[in-house]
């Protein structure tokens, strides 16, 4: 049995991170089963991300997606519910080639604001900086001989945390161990499954602690455990549920709603659902 002592916020992002991501920043044709037009006689339909709204009995966030004329993605507006006043402005800053060189985040009641450069190889993230409140985390990541994700890193203050990616099933990571220590002595695997439609998170801004996030191409359903843990409330045995979600989906293949559920890492987190809306052309 393996016992970490693990932050809860950290741990719980990971968790999310550690398994949903996007390929590339393009937009995959669908089949709207019409027939007629492109790729053989079948029309394409793409889908932008326009708003999202997550609900709990505790807390509620809205979020506006705005594109340029190029329908890239240049802001994230993260909206008060009840006022309409923006609490804060997520911009992107795109390089020659199209790849996100920097995102700027400004809070508007705090200075709790924030800067990511981004460095690319291609298509793939190789490594990123995250300025806040003048301390600095940095990323590294390291890819397989097909391209794939590898290895993740993240520093900050001489600590570290480590994601390998044990197997990928097709497009999506489907086992990961990550280790907190910093040196690489105390592992965890984890098991995820998927939906088979396409993954919201390629919409959203690519964080660089959401790397396994929006790596995949589809949606994660559940996380479990593959051994015997203990996330310092007690062991807990293998095929512990760590992350679970649902799905409805829109006749385009995109997300609908998406439910969090409680996991056993906190089983008193409230159900959030998101729901997602989108202009598709």
């Amino acid at each position: 049995m393996k016992v970490l002592n693990l932050k809860k916020i950290a741990f719980y992002s990971m968790i999310a991170a550690a398994f949903v991501a996007c390929k590339d920043d393009s937009e995959d044709p669908v089949d709207d089963g019409s027939g007629g037009g492109g790729n053989g006689g079948t029309p394409t339909v793409t889908c932008r991300l326009m708003s999202s709204e997550e609900v709990s009995d505790s807390s509620q966030q809205n979020l506006n997606y705005v594109y340029n004329s190029s329908l890239q993605l240049i802001k994230v507006e993260d909206i008060d519910p009840s006022t309409g006043d923006i609490y804060s402005i997520d911009s992107l800053v795109y390089d020659g080639s199209g790849m996100i060189s920097e995102v700027h985040t400004v809070n508007t009641n705090s200075n709790d604001n924030s800067v990511v450069n981004y460095n690319w190889d291609g298509d793939n993230l190789v490594s990123a900086t995250e300025t806040r409140n003048g301390e600095t985390t940095s990323y590294t990541f390291t890819y397989d001989g097909s391209g794939k994700l590898s290895t993740y890193t993240a520093t900050n203050n001489g600590q570290s945390e480590y994601w390998e990616v044990v197997s990928w099933n097709g497009n999506n990571i489907d086992t990961v161990r990550f280790d907190f220590s910093g040196n690489q002595t105390m592992f965890v695997n984890m098991v995820a499954t998927f939906d088979d439609k396409k993954n919201v998170a390629r919409h959203a801004v690519p964080y660089p602690d959401d790397m396994i996030e929006w790596v995949n191409e589809n949606n994660i359903k559940l996380v479990t455990t593959a051994e015997e843990v203990d996330f310092g409330g007690g062991p807990m045995p293998a095929g512990t549920i760590v992350l679970d979600r649902e799905y409805t989906y829109t006749s385009e293949d995109e997300v609908a709603t998406q439910i969090d559920n409680p996991s056993a890492f906190d089983p008193q987190e409230p159900v959030r659902t998101t729901t997602y809306t989108y202009a598709c052309d």
